[in-house]
């Protein structure tokens, strides 16, 4: 794994961190839909990022 896929990883992670905090929250239903949306990103972006790795991993 290189240093830019862990950098992207935490970061992901970190945003997932928020949108679950969030979401536990009392907010509007304009913003529990943003949040959710932003949340499913993250977690694909997350799997992505993820996923190349280990693709990386296998090639080597």
């Amino acid at each position: 794994m290189t240093d830019e896929q862990t950098v992207r990883l935490r970061a992901h992670d970190d945003n997932i961190g928020r949108y679950r905090r969030l979401l536990q929250t009392q907010i509007s239903d304009v913003e529990q839909i943003y949040i959710q949306s932003r949340f499913a990103e993250e977690r694909k972006a997350f799997t992505a990022v993820g996923s190349i790795t280990i693709a990386t991993r296998a090639t080597q």
